[in-house]
């Protein structure tokens, strides 16, 4: 089974998103094997002063990375 989800977070700054976005993409390179071919994509709408990321991945990893956005963007 895969799951996809879009998230996005709003932020104050351009280096607010870069530091989140750092630290998921870290999370990324030291991922569980078990994840298999779970995947993140960043974008950043300045306009709208969000960064929004784009999961693929299985409902473990999905778990993982949504608690994870969750704890470092608060």
């Amino acid at each position: 089974m895969r799951v996809s989800s879009i998230v996005d977070v709003f932020v104050e700054s351009k280096e607010e998103a870069l530091r989140i976005s750092n630290s998921i993409f870290a999370a990324m390179n030291s991922k569980d094997p078990a994840y298999g071919d779970a995947r993140c994509d960043y974008l950043f709408d300045e306009h709208d002063m969000k960064a929004r990321f784009i999961l693929w991945g299985t409902p473990a990893f999905m778990s993982t990375m949504l608690s994870l956005i969750s704890i470092i963007s608060s």
